[in-house]
């Protein structure tokens, strides 16, 4: 279990409204899974939000944009606790960091690859209309987060002997390497390749050289060759690129490397020569995949070709907009200038027609910003993607399977099944297998979600999951896995599970089998037991005779 402060987003920074319409998913066509109130006198969402919002007017001292608390609580995939375990989790969490008594909104959400929670808190108290800021919040977090795991048997998410956050994963050519937690955040969203995992990667290679470096000259010229500098940064160092908008603190590199210990062996810190800052370095961090592989590398090229053309039109739009709109208002100065000067007409007349051509005006600008406005949408609609790993998610759900395949790369190797019911084959069917109707998201560790009857059925790619033994359920995913997997299945779950499996496959008269024997000796009775359609007879047709010689005499 992780439980964090969630960022602000721009879109609602500073507004409980707009972060409890984000979390109740008011905006979107997703439903959440669950939701409730606490410490308000109104079950109703938008009557408790109105409440808050009341509460947080009373103070009148504390920032506006510092009111609101956003807490978020995941969990490992295929955990799904159950909701009274979801608010004893939320009252502890809440306690900890002063806020137990603060009226919240919840709301559960399970359409990402981790069931999680997120709480919209009111930092202002109901009773006393304080403002109360939860300080060193991360580190009573992290500590009521370790104790909840073990109070409710949930399974362990981080590392808890590792206080800064920092986390060895699985780096490029198999190495592992050290990423702090916000390039983790960073990778996870985007799929691409994080400059702290970067540098990580080029430590091994780096680091004797910064090591047998001299002068802060020597090391400059060293950290130029990989395209980096080292600078002054708030009360330290950073190690940024020369070229992009990159940069991590010295210290995360190495211990070694702080700015204390390399002013105890150089002396003052000295910036680089214009001979060094002008190196051409051997290598350099760019943009890249965390996958590997060559038809990884084919798609990132089409990925960036795209990016680069979206550009492109955008950046044409937006060229087109600016010398539309400069041409608009010297139109209307020049138009402006002409009625000034015009003799003939009195000074009423003037201001009549001065309060025409600026409405014209103001009309003209509308409809030109909405033109634009509809072009930009065109191209955004086009290319929908904002990452790489957006595009992946695109195109697979296009029906892509090459990139359905790179982003299963981002799966842990060793992630063991969790699911209470599952449907898998001994191997997949070659192409991609999409149930269109049922409106399938793909999600970021190419997990392909789909809903039947209000019920998830997940497609991890060697199995089907599912979170309820619902017989539309069941009845969908045993359709899906003939398509995947043929004809022969595998089953997970409990005695009533594989029961209601066997009476779905028979009543639908599905051509599958089971590789449990209890089952498929199960399935063999039951289609004994169905009562045997006639054979249909062929009709027959009456003969007429033929007549005699002496008929018809």
């Amino acid at each position: 279990m992780i439980a964090k402060r969630a960022d602000e987003k721009k879109e609602f920074t500073g507004s409980y409204t707009g972060l409890a319409k984000y979390i109740l998913r008011a905006d979107k066509k997703e439903t959440i899974a669950a939701g409730w109130v606490t410490n308000c006198g109104f079950e109703d969402y938008p009557a408790a939000i109105n409440e808050i919002n009341a509460v947080q007017a009373m103070n009148t001292r504390g920032n506006e944009n510092a009111k609101t608390y956003h807490l978020v609580v995941s969990f490992p995939a295929g955990e799904k606790p159950s909701i009274e375990t979801l608010k004893a989790i939320e009252d502890e969490l809440c306690k900890k960091i002063g806020l137990g008594d603060h009226q919240r909104i919840s709301a559960v959400h399970d359409d990402t690859d981790h069931y999680h929670l997120h709480i919209a808190i009111n930092k202002v108290h109901p009773q006393s209309h304080n403002l109360t800021e939860p300080y060193y919040d991360k580190k009573k977090l992290v500590e009521a987060a370790k104790e909840l795991e073990i109070k409710h048997n949930l399974r362990k998410e981080i590392d808890w002997e590792n206080p800064k956050g920092i986390n060895h994963q699985k780096g490029r050519g198999d190495k592992s390497v050290k990423v702090n937690s916000k390039a983790r955040d960073m990778e996870a969203h985007t799929g691409a390749l994080s400059f702290h995992s970067w540098v990580q990667d080029k430590k091994p290679d780096l680091l004797p050289k910064v090591q047998a470096a001299t002068n802060w000259q020597d090391l400059h010229k060293t950290l130029a060759q990989y395209d980096l500098t080292i600078r002054p940064h708030a009360n330290g160092l950073s190690i940024s690129s020369r070229t992009q908008k990159a940069y991590i603190k010295a210290s995360d590199f190495d211990r070694n490397t702080t700015l204390k210990k390399l002013e105890d062996r150089f002396g003052k810190y000295q910036p680089p020569t214009p001979s060094i800052k002008d190196l051409t370095p051997v290598l350099q961090y760019k943009l890249s995949p965390k996958q590997t592989g060559k038809a990884v590398n084919t798609q990132f090229a089409i990925y960036q070709q795209q990016q680069q053309s979206k550009k492109a039109a955008l950046e044409a739009i937006k060229e087109a907009r600016k010398q539309a709109s400069a041409k608009l208002a010297k139109d209307y100065q020049e138009r402006r200038e002409s009625i000034k000067k015009d003799r003939l007409l009195n000074i009423k007349f003037k201001r009549r027609t001065y309060q025409l051509l600026k409405q014209t005006y103001q009309q003209d600008k509308v409809r030109l910003s909405t033109d634009f406005k509809q072009q930009s949408d065109a191209i955004y609609q086009q290319h929908p993607a904002k990452n790489w790993q957006d595009w992946l998610i695109h195109q697979a759900t296009q029906g892509d399977k090459p990139a359905l395949d790179t982003l299963r790369q981002n799966k842990p190797a060793n992630s063991k099944p969790v699911e209470r019911f599952a449907v898998w084959g001994e191997q997949e069917k070659q192409g991609m297998h999409l149930l269109k109707r049922l409106q399938p998201k793909v999600q970021k560790n190419g997990d392909i979600l789909y809903q039947a009857m209000g019920v998830k059925i997940r497609d991890t790619g060697k199995r089907l999951a599912l979170d309820s033994n619902q017989e539309a359920a069941i009845i969908t995913a045993l359709r899906l896995a003939q398509s995947k997997y043929g004809n022969h299945l595998d089953v997970q779950g409990d005695v009533e599970f594989k029961q209601k499996v066997v009476e779905a496959a028979v009543a639908t008269g599905m051509n599958v089998t089971f590789a449990d024997p209890d089952m498929e000796h199960r399935r063999r009775a039951l289609k004994q037991q169905q009562p045997q359609e006639p054979t249909p007879t062929k009709p027959k047709t009456r003969t007429q005779n033929k007549p005699t010689k002496d008929q018809g005499r």
